[in-house]
């Protein structure tokens, strides 16, 4: 469909149905109809922005107080996606996920991993920002192929001094999350051996303050609480030896590397530099 043709399915979607119409497109359609004058652009940046609370958040929608929100938007094949700082930590290019691979474009809420050495990138100033303090979270949205065909990374945070990894990865179907700590032996924790084809899966990886914990889960409902992962095949927790994260180069990356792929889609991510999941509940 031509931009023509988008704007005018655009136009009559809300004159029928509403705003209602159009945010079931997808915030790709979102944002085209506020840019065609169809839909209000409604603010996004600062506290009288409309900023959402992660754990009231509507995933449609980008205005979600956190540290870096990334969603896979972009309907240009080989495009690089532009996420939101919602409590303005962050601007320029640290928002941007730059693409290698020509990731083919999204169909307004997904984008198609499927292809060796397909992946985006974040800037080592953005994860430095966000990911090397006593709290943090990384959470990323994925939905898998049918049938579930995939042996590669979701995602790989890498920490060059020391060297400190943090990677959710998938191998003939077990999701599994690793903590490759430079001081002490590897954690890896099993969530699922068994990923379901054509599912969403939230997959969460978080450290607390409060006891120093580093935990991991995933869940097919958007999680807030560790009871969102609700037993040892859905949720793992690690030792409370791993040293976190110091500095970062440019091994950063959603998607896959030369040995190996993905074949999913990659919705969004968010990081944050705060604990998003209450331990307790």
């Amino acid at each position: 469909m031509n931009d023509l043709g988008r704007r005018e399915f655009l136009r009559k979607a809300f004159q029928i149905g509403g705003i209602a119409a159009i945010h079931r497109f997808g915030l790709g359609a979102v944002k085209d109809a506020q840019a065609w004058n169809i839909l209000p652009v409604i603010p996004t940046m600062g506290a009288a922005g409309g900023m959402q609370e992660y754990s009231a958040w509507d995933e449609l929608l980008e205005n979600v107080n956190v540290g870096l929100c990334i969603q896979a938007t972009n309907t240009s094949p080989g495009g690089n996606e532009t996420g939101v700082s919602g409590r303005g930590l962050l601007s320029g290019a640290d928002l941007v996920a730059t693409q290698a691979g020509n990731v083919p474009g999204s169909d307004g809420t997904k984008r198609l991993l499927n292809g060796v050495d397909q992946r985006f990138t974040l800037t080592a100033n953005a994860l430095a920002t966000l990911l090397t303090g006593t709290e943090w979270t990384i959470i990323g949205k994925f939905t898998t192929m049918n049938p579930v065909d995939s042996d590669g990374m979701f995602w790989q945070f890498y920490d060059s001094a020391p060297i400190n990894i943090i990677s959710a990865t998938a191998s003939v179907g077990d999701l599994s999350v690793n903590l490759d700590d430079d001081d002490e032996a590897d954690a890896t924790v099993t969530p699922t051996t068994n990923l379901a084809p054509s599912t969403a899966y939230y997959i969460a990886v978080w450290t607390s303050a409060i006891d120093g914990f580093t935990r991991c889960g995933y869940s097919t409902t958007l999680p807030t609480k560790w009871s969102d992962f609700t037993s040892p095949t859905t949720g793992g927790q690690f030792a409370a030896v791993y040293d976190g994260f110091s500095a970062f180069d440019d091994r950063q990356f959603i998607g896959s590397t030369t040995a190996s792929f993905m074949n999913v889609y990659w919705h969004w991510i968010i990081l944050d530099n705060t604990c998003l999941i209450d331990n307790a509940a």
